[in-house]
C-alpha cells in the first residue's frame, strides 16, 4: 500500500518530500509500490522539476514531478523507447519504437507528456539527444540504411542537417556525425 495515497497503490511511495530539495541538491528518484520497476535517470529539466529516464526493466520511459512527486510511465504499445531531455513545461524527448520493436532502426525521435501520451515527431530512423527549456530547438541525428548517422536539427519542429565535415576536413575517416548538445 500506498501511504502517501491509499486510493492509488500504483502511484510513487514519496519517503521524502521532493518539493524540499532545492536546487542543486541531488534528488533520489522514487520507487513505485507496485509491479516491476528499475528507474534509471537520464536527464533533468534546467528549472529542475522534472526529470526524465528509462524503466530498464520494461524498456519503456517515465516523467518525474520533483514538486508533485508525481511519476508517470509512457503508456501504450510503445515498450522501447529512450527519453533522454526533457522541457520546462514537462515534455520529454528522445527516441520511440512505433510497433514496439527492438530494432533501433525502427526508431524514431518522439516526445511524451506527463499525461503519458507519445507523439513522433519524424516518420524517419531519428534520435534526438537534447533540448532547449523551452523546447523551440532539439538536436540529434538520422540514420541512413547502413546506419551511418547525419547530424541534425529540429527548430520548431523543422528538421535541418547539418554540415558534417569530410575525411580531408578531419584528418580521419568518420562514421557521420551526432548533434548531442544544444545550449
Amino acid at each position: 500500500d500506498n501511504p502517501d495515497n491509499p486510493d492509488n497503490p500504483d502511484e510513487v511511495n514519496s519517503i521524502n518530500d521532493p518539493s524540499s530539495h532545492p536546487a542543486g541538491e541531488a534528488y533520489i528518484v522514487p520507487t513505485m509500490t507496485s509491479g516491476y520497476y528499475q528507474l534509471e535517470a537520464l536527464g533533468m529539466s534546467d528549472n529542475h522539476r522534472y526529470v526524465c529516464g528509462l524503466n530498464v526493466a520494461t524498456f519503456s520511459s517515465f516523467i518525474w514531478d520533483t514538486e508533485t512527486g508525481k511519476v508517470t510511465l509512457h503508456d501504450g504499445d510503445h515498450i522501447n523507447s529512450d527519453f533522454r531531455c526533457i522541457t520546462d513545461d514537462g515534455h520529454a524527448y528522445g527516441i520511440l519504437s512505433p510497433d514496439g520493436s527492438e530494432d533501433m532502426m525502427d526508431m524514431h525521435a518522439a516526445t511524451f507528456g506527463t499525461d503519458g501520451a507519445a507523439q513522433m515527431l519524424d516518420d524517419e530512423k531519428t534520435k534526438i539527444f537534447d533540448i532547449t527549456p523551452d523546447g523551440s530547438i532539439a538536436v540529434g541525428s538520422t540514420l541512413d540504411d547502413m546506419w551511418m548517422p547525419t547530424a541534425c536539427v529540429w527548430r520548431n519542429g523543422e528538421r535541418e542537417f547539418l554540415p558534417v565535415p569530410g575525411t580531408a576536413e578531419c584528418g580521419i575517416l568518420h562514421d557521420g556525425a551526432n548533434a548531442m548538445f544544444v545550449s
